[in-house]
């Protein structure tokens, strides 16, 4: 992966190392007040609960249309840049800004930012509630209605969501499950049982593109699919408008970001280039 990422890398770098100096060809300038809604870290410590210093003074910002690819050794720190994202752990020192939660329908767009983790939550319910989870069916009704029902004479929300569902089944190749006979939308089955890790994952990203966020953190969220489904669902993210962290180590999904984050040795050293398009 490595010799693939040097193939591809422009010559812009930001480098922090113990020293606290910036080096490379080009210095990036960061300014938060250019974005409304971004993603910014600004002199952040990454720390972990036995105080370990994994990153130092992280400083950075991702814009939409600007995707960022987190890369690293096993141990580096890569799952503590998505806890600290997630609210999980703390901002120690330093800032990080968010962009808000609420839904901008003009834009077509659903909340600021959302969450994959590597195995998606499947929550007690139907296959429904499967892909609008954390919403209940009356609130996804009503999203639903507001992003995709505009124009309709006669409402029938379950329809207008159901409709909008089966598109998001077929786009992660999913569809298959409302065919079978136990299944349907209203089926309530043990799904974490049922479904393949690559199965949940996939479903994970149809929760995404349900929520279609400004924002969407993906952690380790297709490593159980295979390369060609990868690809489609970030093709998909990306024609829906959607920017996402990822953390990643298929080489496959590199030339979906435009930055790349690499934390070099998890004692606080990380460097920031530009992936060439």
């Amino acid at each position: 992966m490595t010799e693939i990422l040097a193939s591809i890398w422009a010559n812009k770098v930001v480098r922090h190392t113990g020293d606290d100096e910036i080096s490379g060809s080009s210095q990036h300038k960061w300014n938060s007040t250019d974005y409304q809604d971004s993603i910014s870290f600004s002199k952040l410590d990454i720390i972990t609960p036995s105080q370990k210093l994994l990153a130092r003074q992280l400083t950075f910002e991702i814009v939409p249309g600007k995707s960022l690819l987190v890369t690293g050794p096993n141990g580096s720190g890569k799952s503590s840049v998505f806890r600290v994202l997630r609210g999980l752990w703390p901002v120690v020192s330093g800032s990080l800004t968010k962009p808000s939660q609420h839904i901008d329908e003009e834009a077509g767009s659903g909340c600021g930012i959302f969450y994959v983790p590597q195995r998606p939550y499947t929550c007690l319910g139907t296959l429904r509630d499967q892909i609008i989870y954390p919403l209940s069916r009356e609130e996804a009704e009503l999203r639903a209605l507001k992003l995709h029902g505009k124009g309709e004479k006669l409402v029938d929300t379950t329809n207008i969501l159901d409709s909008y569902l089966k598109t998001i089944l077929e786009s992660v190749r999913l569809s298959y499950l409302l065919e079978r006979e136990e299944v349907g939308w209203d089926a309530n089955l043990n799904w974490e049982d049922i479904l393949s890790l690559g199965e949940q994952q996939r479903l994970g990203m149809a929760r995404l593109f349900f929520h279609k966020p400004k924002f969407g953190i993906l952690d380790e969220c297709t490593n159980a699919t295979s390369v060609d489904v990868e690809e489609q669902l970030y093709r998909l993210a990306k024609d829906m408008g959607i920017t996402f962290v990822t953390s990643s180590q298929r080489p496959a999904l590199i030339p979906f970001h435009s930055l790349e984050l690499r934390l070099i040795d998890g004692e606080g050293n990380w460097e920031l280039r530009t992936i060439s398009s």
